[in-house]
């Protein structure tokens, strides 16, 4: 409990487990409280009293915690965005491979009509040299 005679400063009671980067020396003991009310004795809950500056600290550590959030989210989204990206580009080199083997195959098989046309070619100029000279 307070002295009365000091002056009345601005209170705030947090969890037990909580205030765990104040100095020792600026958390007192409190029963827990709702608003500026304590609650009864037979629900007394053991917490921290946390004066003005306290707060401020606090406020301002949850204000870092609140902008860090904030870009791990934005960066969440930035790599969620690369991953969708990465995946289109895996699609397109799919099809790209696709293409690429059905060209592969065409000229396969316009290797072996080259080859038929000119052995005909060939058999025919061949044929008539031979007859030529017969």
């Amino acid at each position: 409990m307070e002295n009365p005679s000091q002056p009345q400063r601005e209170r705030l009671c947090i969890g037990s487990g909580f205030p765990y980067r104040l100095k020792p020396s600026q958390i007192e003991p409190c029963l827990t409280f709702v608003g500026d009310l304590y609650q009864q004795p037979s629900n007394m809950l053991f917490g921290w009293v946390a004066n003005e500056d306290d707060v401020e600290l606090l406020e301002s550590e949850v204000d870092l915690i609140a902008q860090d959030v904030a870009d791990i989210t934005r960066d969440v989204t930035d790599i969620e965005q690369g991953l969708l990206e990465i995946e289109q580009e895996i699609a397109t080199l799919q099809n790209n491979t696709q293409t690429i083997e059905l060209a592969l195959e065409w000229l396969r098989s316009l290797t072996w009509a080259t080859w038929a046309i000119a052995g005909l070619l060939l058999g025919n100029l061949g044929w008539e040299v031979l007859s030529h000279w017969l």
